[in-house]
């Protein structure tokens, strides 16, 4: 069983499915994500993707529709009783359906107990160090991506194990060399991958293109991860029509592209991996952040 709720997600989530099928084609992989995993032969039984909200505010609002997302995954690993359930990402989703997991196999002692694996450590180090005890509690194997998080979860859980597995940039994109610099200069917009993000990134963004335009000549690039965010992007600012839009393959993108502004999140890392230099910035609900 494999849960993912986020666009970065369904891209990790994809590229383990086609893995797995090529190291067993007998595994039978089932779960929520989104088209990608599905064109991976993942068995799509929620696209949690197209629900994706950031921001305490926002969780509360949608709480009645994630809860009965949570529920029907429960009852679908309850009926399917999978060996493993791989948790991608999205450690809030997903850190309270491990423990639920946990307290669900109980009732199916030696029967029952599936192995519950965290793919990509939640980054504890930089904001809530106190949840690794509720990680060594609930996950049996936690994969990291970053070197130094296999030291600091055994200076704190010595008994969770932790493995690291590398980075899936450095496997997804093994040439990150850039391209020659554009005249007039590449700039690349990557407003996000929700439509929250659009609707409040793009305008701010726009409005800094202009000024940017005002005696300066740029070619500007945007990349979305679907036709439905391209639509909306056109209708939150009609000024994109004039950009040059992509759909998708953000690598071929950053090779050619000079400087970036990024919504923040898994991309800025690509960014980074491409040596782009990028102007980050997030814009929240005004709840979320006086709630900090």
């Amino acid at each position: 069983m494999l849960l993912a709720g986020e666009a970065s997600g369904d891209t990790l989530g994809a590229e383990l499915a086609e893995a797995l099928a090529a190291a067993d084609p007998n595994i039978d992989c089932f779960g929520a994500g989104g088209s990608k995993m599905r064109q991976a032969g993942v068995d799509i039984q929620i696209d949690l993707t197209e629900h994706a909200v950031i921001g305490i505010w926002e969780a509360l609002r949608n709480y009645g529709k994630f809860k009965r997302f949570f529920d029907q995954l429960l009852a679908i690993a309850k009926d399917r009783k999978p060996d493993a359930v791989v948790l991608i990402d999205n450690p809030g989703f997903n850190l309270r359906f491990a423990a639920a997991l946990q307290d669900l196999a109980h009732q199916y002692v030696g029967q029952w107990r599936p192995r519950i694996i965290q793919y990509i450590s939640p980054q504890l180090w930089a904001w809530h160090e106190s949840r690794a005890h509720e990680i060594a509690r609930d996950i049996d194997l936690l994969l990291s991506i970053f070197p130094f998080e296999k030291e600091w979860f055994a200076e704190r859980v010595p008994h969770l194990d932790v493995g690291f597995i590398g980075h899936p940039l450095v496997d997804r994109y093994p040439d990150p060399s850039p391209g020659k610099p554009g005249n007039p200069p590449n700039l690349l917009i990557l407003p996000g991958s929700r439509e929250k993000e659009i609707t409040r990134h793009l305008p701010p963004i726009a409005a800094a293109i202009d000024l940017l335009r005002d005696g300066n000549e740029l070619n500007i690039s945007m990349v979305l991860p679907n036709e439905n965010l391209a639509e909306l992007a056109k209708s939150v600012s009609p000024g994109v029509a004039g950009w040059n839009l992509e759909i998708g393959n953000i690598a071929a993108s950053l090779k050619k592209t000079d400087v970036a502004i990024a919504s923040s999140g898994t991309v800025t890392m690509e960014c980074a991996w491409f040596r782009v230099p990028t102007v980050v910035l997030y814009k929240t609900s005004c709840p979320t952040y006086a709630l900090g």
